[in-house]
């Protein structure tokens, strides 16, 4: 029996970097429900180290094109261009692509080619009671989370935000599972010539930019700052708990907007992704914009003085209670630990 096949769009340079890896994880876990096989293609100058490690993450084969220009580099067209005769060949039944500026555009080509449906920017793909994939995505300026099903179309495409997904190496210690043999399928090469670009820059400014810290995004335990703390003491309260317990503290869209804690630390739809195995919000509404940043956090913990709050669907424990009278609480247990060492 021929089975379908899922799609993972690689990289152009780094075909095992940490976003294709995502996509290929979750590939693999709709594979599993479809009984379908998740293929990864890698165009480019190749690296064969790089293709090979995507055996590990879930792909059952990996089709190698051999894309180069003579003059500069190829262009989205052209790699478009040669995923039109990969996927006009086999089976078909979901295309993945990364939501960078090359992944969207190439997406746009291939859907236009094919009239296949493509579903922009998704924070999730699952399967429903019918075996249909359904996209999810913010929609209505991120105030809901829509489903989406494509229709009439001979597979379904979709560009995939970055970070939404684990990578996680497949688990061969597992029985019936074993490593996959690395057999790399050369689909074709195409060498591009006679366009000879020129390009004119201008240097406006030169600003060194400081690296981004995402280190607190792996943290084990990550404290989240909402609305509902008020007072500047708290605040201060909060990141003294989690230095005692060396926690990183995070915050809501709506934190991020009064001013609690900085742009780079916004987890949620519009900011990061986390997984860590505690998530402890305080004074967090839990809107499913900012829910879809910490959905496969191992264990939720809530703290909200009103009973409705919608993050209490999600939690794993609920604490509704004051946040200002829970965190000066847990200040007073703290300092009293340290004064019981000092003594």
């Amino acid at each position: 029996m021929i089975r379908e096949k899922i799609f993972v769009i690689g990289n152009d340079s780094e075909y095992d970097n940490e976003y294709v890896l995502e996509l290929t994880c979750q590939a693999a876990r709709l594979a599993e429900q479809r009984n379908a096989e998740v293929v990864n293609v890698c165009i480019g100058s190749g690296d064969r180290g790089g293709m090979e490690r995507l055996f590990s993450y879930g792909a059952d084969r990996v089709l190698f094109y051999e894309l180069c220009e003579a003059f500069g580099q190829y262009e989205a067209a052209d790699k478009a261009e040669a995923l039109k005769r990969i996927l006009a060949k086999e089976d078909t039944a979901l295309v993945l692509f990364t939501a960078d500026p090359v992944g969207k555009i190439t997406a746009a080509m291939l859907s236009a080619h094919f009239a296949s449906g493509l579903t922009a920017d998704c924070i999730d793909i699952s399967v429903d009671e019918q075996g249909e994939y359904v996209f999810s995505r913010a929609a209505l300026s991120n105030s809901v989370i829509a489903g989406i099903r494509c229709v009439n179309s001979r597979f379904c495409m979709c560009t995939v935000k970055k970070h939404v997904f684990q990578a996680k190496k497949a688990d061969t210690a597992k029985e019936g599972n074993a490593a996959k043999e690395a057999v790399i399928e050369v689909f074709g090469s195409q060498t591009v010539y006679g366009r000879a670009r020129e390009r004119a820059v201008r240097v406006l400014e030169q600003v060194p930019l400081e690296p981004a810290n995402t280190a607190w995004q792996d943290a084990d335990v990550v404290f989240g700052i909402g609305r509902g703390v008020h007072r500047e003491e708290t605040l201060d309260r909060i990141y003294a708990i989690a230095q005692h317990y060396g926690a990183q503290v995070a915050g809501s869209r709506a934190a991020v907007e009064l001013g609690k804690i900085e742009k780079s630390r916004q987890v949620g739809q519009s900011g990061a992704t986390i997984v860590p195995a505690v998530y402890v919000a305080f004074g967090i509404s839990g809107a499913c914009q900012h829910m879809v940043g910490v959905k496969d956090a191992a264990l939720i913990i809530a703290v909200n003085q009103d009973e409705h709050a919608p993050i209490f669907e999600y939690a794993d424990y609920k604490v509704i209670e004051d946040v200002e009278q829970i965190v000066q609480n847990l200040y007073q247990l703290i300092q009293s630990e340290k004064n019981g060492l000092d003594s």
